[in-house]
This record gives C-alpha cells, structure tokens and sequence, in this order.
C-alpha cells in the first residue's frame, strides 16, 4: 500500500454505469493513495453488473496521474 499514485483506469466497466457514450472504461481519481487502494481491493477482479454481464473489472494504474496533468497545464498557460 506504500505506492504514491491515485488516478486509477478501470476496464470492463458495465453497460448500466455509463452515460451513453459506453466505452468500456473509466479514469477516476481518488483522494488518497488508502482511498485507491481500498477501491482496488473492493473491485479489481469482480463483475459489477448485477443483471448478469459477464465483464470483469480490471484496475490499473493510469500512465499519466492527474497531479502530473494539472502541474504541465499551471506550466504552460
């Protein structure tokens, strides 16, 4: 639990928790660093869908943490 990183991806995500536009996917940032790691322990290898898709979720760390994101948009304005 002593990684750093809080932006997640999360794959597989289910028809009924999208918003139209179903990409298969979500990037969420959590607050901390327990907070990620909860969410990964709570989700990560478990299907969502409780109508019976057979996807499963999968959550990886995101290239790119939105910390690193906002610090080169404050650069570069």
């Amino acid at each position: 639990m002593g990684d750093p990183r809080t932006t997640v991806m999360i794959r597989n995500v289910p028809n009924m928790f999208t918003t139209g536009h179903n990409l298969g996917y979500a990037f969420v940032n959590l607050t901390n660093p327990t907070a990620t790691w909860k969410l990964c322990v709570a989700i990560n290898g478990r299907r969502l869908d409780p109508l019976g898709s057979r996807k499963i979720c999968e959550i990886t760390f995101a290239r790119i943490q939105v910390e690193v994101v906002v610090v080169l948009i404050i650069i570069l304005s």
